[in-house]
């Protein structure tokens, strides 16, 4: 396995991670590292298999040692996991539970300030004793 290879695999690494999670970075271990438990745990596992196949090839007696079939495995494993990940899924889930909070936060927080304004069936537009301390 050559260097340029392996900086071919996770460039396309990085690229998925940016194309499915959103998040953008320069490197596939800054990538990687931003985005932590947002990864399956099969992918993070192949990302660090990979990462791990970095550092050994930066030494000479370890390149020589270093067997390409292991990373083309981690590989399709780690697009396997990223695949599955349906980009902006989670953008949209968030915008889902916003938008309940705020349609079930405002009637209820305008039903107490109107009881504790009101009183609970008075007619008398002075707040109750019990809002006023």
């Amino acid at each position: 396995m050559t260097p340029d290879r392996l900086h071919d695999m996770m460039e396309e690494g990085r690229a998925l991670i940016a194309e499915r999670l959103g998040i953008r970075a320069r490197s596939f271990a800054k990538a990687v590292r931003h985005a932590g438990r947002l990864l399956p745990a099969q992918a993070r596992q192949a990302a660090d298999y990979l990462l791990e196949l970095e550092r050994r090839l930066e030494h000479p007696k370890l390149a020589q040692k270093v067997d390409p079939a292991p990373a083309e495995h981690a590989l399709a494993t780690f697009k396997a996991q990223l695949r599955s990940i349906e980009p902006g899924k989670r953008q949209a889930q968030t915008r889902a539970i916003l938008g309940a909070r705020s349609a079930f936060g405002l009637p209820s927080s305008w039903l107490c300030l109107s009881r504790c304004w009101f009183g609970a069936g008075s007619s008398d537009p002075t707040p109750t004793a019990q809002c006023a301390g």
